[in-house]
């Protein structure tokens, strides 16, 4: 039997008046065949819900060995709709027509819960939950995520009791995926010093600009050219250079950025 025979497709009629046919499944998980070793690759393919057209969505995600991600480390993330935009790959007009729904605090700053709430609402971007419906379940969200570890959260929680579920710990392990290694690499890496260019965000140990890599990565410079400049630059540095770049936006008057972010 097929993985997807077991499943029945979500569309927009799913959620017409608030109502979850009880044929309806959001997330469900299939195993992946032929790996050759699961200890050190484990691969999870997790079959999303449909949208028109389209009937089905299909993750692939490989487990990669990084240090464990702290329950401190969580509840310290307080992110911006920007930051959210940059890291999760979403349009920051999402972030914000939850704030026009009186769903999040204006001005937004996102908690975890908040974001693991917004990567699930942009799975279903095209099915359009109606508000209620929304507000149920970032409350249903918040309240599985309250107490203890992602490791230590049910991996199934019900949004609608006997009829729809979600694979909140994957996805809350996605989100911290995406979030951590990134303001991990932050807070070592980036410095800013009002004595070197001004105050503009630097590598460390560097009078190089953050911004200076980034911005000339996401204009397209190939990163053997960067490497090739910059050769104490880390892996790291040229993976998360662009998305500092889009998480924070220069504010104000323009610098003159080719001499004085020269390094």
């Amino acid at each position: 039997m097929r993985d997807e025979d077991h499943l029945r497709p979500v569309t927009p009629d799913t959620f017409a008046n608030g109502h979850v046919p009880a044929r309806a499944l959001l997330v469900s998980s299939a195993k992946v065949p032929a790996v050759k070793d699961r200890r050190r690759s484990p691969v999870r393919r997790v079959l999303l819900a449909s949208v028109p057209n389209r009937i089905y969505y299909y993750l692939s995600r490989v487990a990669i060995m990084t240090p464990r991600v702290s329950d401190a480390e969580l509840a310290a993330l307080s992110l911006s709709p920007a930051e959210v935009s940059a890291l999760l790959e979403m349009p920051e007009r999402r972030v914000r027509k939850e704030v026009e729904h009186g769903l999040f605090p204006s001005p937004p700053q996102l908690d975890f819960d908040m974001v693991v709430y917004l990567k699930v609402l942009d799975r279903l971007a095209e099915l359009e939950p109606p508000v209620e419906w929304r507000r149920r379940m970032l409350k249903s969200i918040r309240n599985a995520l309250m107490h203890g570890h992602i490791s230590a959260v049910s991996e199934e929680l019900e949004l609608v009791p006997g009829v729809l579920q979600l694979r909140l710990r994957t996805v809350a392990e996605e989100v911290s995926e995406q979030l951590v290694p990134f303001y991990r690499w932050r807070d070592a890496r980036v410095v800013s010093d009002p004595a070197i260019l001004g105050g503009e965000p630097v590598f460390r140990d560097s009078r190089l600009s953050v911004r200076r890599v980034g911005e000339a990565l996401e204009r397209g410079e190939k990163v053997a050219t960067v490497r090739e400049d910059y050769p104490y630059l880390s892996a790291e540095d040229i993976e998360f250079a662009p998305r500092y770049v889009r998480a924070y936006r220069r504010v104000g008057r323009p610098r003159e950025s080719s001499k004085a972010s020269a390094g």
